[in-house]
C-alpha cells in the first residue's frame, strides 16, 4: 500500500544520508590528521630555519585564538544538551552532567586563553620576574591538564550513553521523539501518554545515539586542541627557565 511505499521510501532515503554522512565523516577526518601532521612538520621545520625564541613569541601571541573554537564549541554544546526544549536528560539519566562538563570544560579553556594573554605581554627583565611568569606558566599547564580530564570525562561518558540508549524502556522512545522533534510533527505530544506515532522506536534510537557520537567526536577534538596547548606549555616552562637575565 501507499504507506508501505512511503516507509520504503524513507528508508532508502536514511540509508543513503547515513552512507554519505559516514563518507563525509571518513573523509574529513582523514584530512584533519593529514592538516595536524602537516602543522606539525611545518613548525618544526620553522624551528630549525628561525631561531626558537621568535616562534615561541608568535605561540604566545596565537594561544587566545587557537582556542576561540573549543571555547565556543564547549559553550554552544553544553547549552544545546542543557538547555529544557532540545534535552533528554530527564529519559537518558544523568546527561545533565555531560552539558555540565563541557560548561566546566569552556571555562577552563577561557582560563586558559586568559593565562595566554598574561604570558603573552608579561615581560621578564630580573630573576624575580621570571620566577613569576614561571608560576603563571605552571598555572597555564595546570589548567589545560584539567581540561584534558575533562573532555576525556565527556568522550567516555558519551560513548557510555550511547551504549544505554539500546536499552532504555520503550515507551521512553516516544517521549524522547517528542522532545526531539523541532518541527511539530509528531502529532500526540500532546496527549498523556505522549506519543509520537510518525517516529519509530528505531528512529528515535538513530537520532538519539547521532547526538551521543557527535557529543564523543567534538570532545576527542576538543582533547586535541588541549593536547597541543598542553605541549606548548610544557616547551614554554623549558623556554623561560633558560632566560638569561643576569647583567653585570
Amino acid at each position: 500500500n501507499n504507506a508501505t511505499d512511503c516507509e520504503d521510501i524513507r528508508d532508502a532515503a536514511q540509508n543513503a544520508a547515513i552512507l554519505s554522512s559516514e563518507i563525509l565523516y571518513t573523509v574529513n577526518g582523514v584530512w584533519a590528521l593529514l592538516l595536524i601532521v602537516l602543522m606539525w612538520v611545518t613548525l618544526c621545520l620553522l624551528q630549525a630555519i628561525i631561531t626558537l625564541p621568535i616562534v615561541q613569541r608568535s605561540k604566545e601571541s596565537n594561544i587566545p585564538l587557537w582556542l576561540m573554537l573549543p571555547i565556543v564549541g564547549c559553550f554552544a554544546v553544553g547549552y544545546v544538551l542543557s538547555y529544557r526544549n532540545t534535552s533528554i536528560d530527564d529519559l537518558v539519566k544523568d546527561l545533565f552532567w555531560i552539558a555540565l562538563v563541557y560548561f566546566i570544560s569552556g571555562g577552563l579553556f577561557t582560563l586558559g586563553a586568559i593565562l595566554g594573554i598574561v604570558l603573552k605581554f608579561y615581560t621578564v627583565l630580573n630573576g624575580r620576574q621570571r620566577r613569576v611568569k614561571q608560576g603563571l606558566v605552571i598555572v597555564f599547564i595546570a589548567t589545560i591538564f584539567m581540561t584534558l580530564l575533562a573532555c576525556s570525562t565527556i568522550f567516555v561518558t558519551s560513548l557510555m550513553y550511547y551504549l544505554q540508549i539500546v536499552h532504555l524502556p520503550e515507551e521512553n522512545f516516544q517521549r524522547i521523539a517528542c522532545t526531539l522533534d523541532m518541527s511539530g510533527s509528531c502529532t500526540g505530544c500532546h496527549d498523556e501518554p505522549q506519543t509520537c506515532p510518525e517516529w519509530s522506536d528505531e528512529d528515535v534510537k538513530k537520532v538519539s545515539e547521532t547526538i551521543m557520537k557527535q557529543s564523543a567526536t567534538l570532545a576527542a577534538i576538543f582533547f586535541v586542541y588541549a593536547m597541543i596547548t598542553l605541549r606548548y606549555g610544557f616547551v614554554l616552562f623549558h623556554y623561560v627557565s633558560r632566560y638569561q637575565i643576569e647583567y653585570v
